[in-house]
């Protein structure tokens, strides 16, 4: 059996089947950021229909999106502060 990547290893800690699994791997969905680039409307096109699987996929893409840093965030806060402070002088 080939290894896992990091995203396989999650989606299968949360129950979801193998052939899902294999979906995300086919569709290049193999690593954090990847994953934390997923919305709700991928789900079904990558075979994540029931349900309770779509709630558990979501609670793992938001974990992943906190700890995995973002180029819109950091952009985001460092314009609001640089506003800020400009407007502030």
């Amino acid at each position: 059996m080939p290894k896992q990547s990091l995203v396989q290893t999650w989606l299968a800690a949360i129950g979801l089947a193998p052939h899902i699994l294999e979906t995300f791997e086919a569709a290049g969905i193999v690593n954090p950021k990847d994953l934390a680039e997923l919305e709700i409307c991928h789900y079904p096109a990558l075979g994540v229909q029931e349900p309770g699987d779509r709630k558990k996929l979501f609670y793992l893409v938001q974990r992943v999106k906190l700890a995995v840093p973002g180029d819109d965030q950091n952009n985001n806060n460092g314009n609001a502060s640089g506003s800020g402070n400009s407007n502030g002088n």
